[in-house]
């Protein structure tokens, strides 16, 4: 496994053995023989955080793990593991915002000490981010900012979603992409039919 931060620096090996690597702003994840390890930047020092889990989020600021139905998080990789939820299928964060899938119903909560929100039942998918969580239902989008907040409508013919930021994307039933910023902006019909996008 090798880092860099400037595109023109020389590449560093930062581990060895590693399956499976993530990163999130200044925080890198790596998978040795079943153990996850995480660092905060390049020259951090490795922390064996904990052995097999079932799924794996990072963020900037938080590390959070599913074990069976089991959902752990910390803020720094030095901290003892917080119990966030059992009974979870999946889980998902962005920023400070953490989702998990209970039993079809997806909850969300901000922060590892915030209160879970049960924001809706059966989704086909969702995206979230520090500050939106977006939602699909058939090809029915919806949103909203605060986990307290209404959904909104947001429109239809979606057969994906994406977002980023305050930044919102979907590609319709033809392959056209459209994009907005924030729940109340204004669809763009920025380019189609498209095979993949990503959005930042």
């Amino acid at each position: 496994m090798y880092g860099k931060a400037g595109l023109g620096d020389t590449w560093s090996t930062l581990t060895t053995g590693s399956s499976q690597i993530a990163a999130a702003g200044n925080r890198i994840v790596s998978i040795n023989a079943g153990t996850l390890n995480a660092k905060d930047g390049l020259g951090g020092t490795w922390s064996a955080e904990t052995g097999a889990t079932d799924q794996f989020v990072v963020t900037p600021s938080l590390l959070i793990i599913r074990v069976g139905g089991t959902v752990s998080g910390k803020v720094g990789l030095n901290d003892m593991w917080s119990t966030l939820t059992t009974g979870s299928s999946q889980i998902a964060a962005s920023e400070n915002r953490v989702v998990s899938i209970n039993a079809g119903t997806l909850y969300a909560k901000d922060g590892l000490g915030g209160t879970w929100y049960a924001e809706t039942g059966a989704v086909d998918q969702f995206a979230l981010t520090g500050s939106l969580l977006v939602i699909r239902v058939g090809q029915t989008m919806s949103a909203k900012a605060n986990l307290t907040d209404q959904w909104t409508t947001i429109g239809g013919d979606a057969t994906d979603i994406k977002a980023s930021g305050s930044r919102i994307a979907f590609r319709d039933t033809k392959g056209q992409i459209w994009a907005k910023d924030g729940i109340n902006g204004t669809w763009f019909d920025e380019t189609g039919p498209v095979d993949q996008y990503v959005i930042s």
